[in-house]
């Protein structure tokens, strides 16, 4: 397990200011959010090429980071990673998975998916990927960091076109391989 020295007074007033929040590491970035007693923090590699955002663009998205290639619009979610964190609701990553695809394969009849382990570190990740008529791949992965957390994540990424774009796929699998749940604990800085 990873133990990151946080200052209370510096975590407290990050997370209460603003759902989550992120900090430039290398090609990556650690992004965070909840509550000073209850809150989650991941660090989350982006592959070369790509940009990260957790403060502007994707608060417009409901989403707690974006991934998305260099030159993107601002706009278009084609090739833009999705990260979502919630609260744990259900027994297990296996059912969260579940419910999202009866709700997907409701939504969008006719859907073809694999279903695949994807590897995480410190996590239980189950992943899809969706094809559908209209030309659009789209692909997910639920995880979950374990029963020391309260929160579970996931990531998506829709991509369009009629052929495979091997290397989008393999940047979204880079990057869901490479998000590592963070387990802190907080402590006061001396002075």
């Amino acid at each position: 397990m990873e133990t990151v020295k946080i200052s209370w007074l510096l975590l407290a007033m990050s997370l209460v200011a603003i759902p989550a929040a992120a900090q430039s590491i290398g090609s990556g970035t650690v992004v965070y959010g909840g509550s000073p007693d209850d809150g989650w923090a991941f660090t989350v590699s982006v592959p070369a090429g790509w940009n990260f955002d957790c403060c502007n663009r994707a608060k417009d998205f409901d989403a707690n980071l974006l991934v998305f290639p260099a030159g993107w619009d601002g706009q278009n979610l084609d090739h833009v990673m999705v990260l979502m964190v919630w609260p744990t609701e259900r027994a297990d990553v296996d059912s969260d998975w579940q419910a999202d695809a009866d709700d997907y394969f409701a939504q969008y009849p006719g859907l073809t998916s694999i279903t695949y382990q994807a590897q995480v570190k410190d996590a239980a990740c189950l992943s899809s990927t969706y094809f559908g008529a209209d030309s659009v791949s789209d692909y997910v992965a639920f995880c979950d960091p374990g029963a020391d957390w309260n929160y579970r994540f996931a990531w998506s990424m829709s991509v369009r076109g009629d052929r495979v774009d091997t290397a989008a796929e393999d940047a979204f699998r880079e990057t869901v391989r490479d998000t590592m749940p963070l387990h802190m604990h907080i402590q006061a800085s001396p002075r």
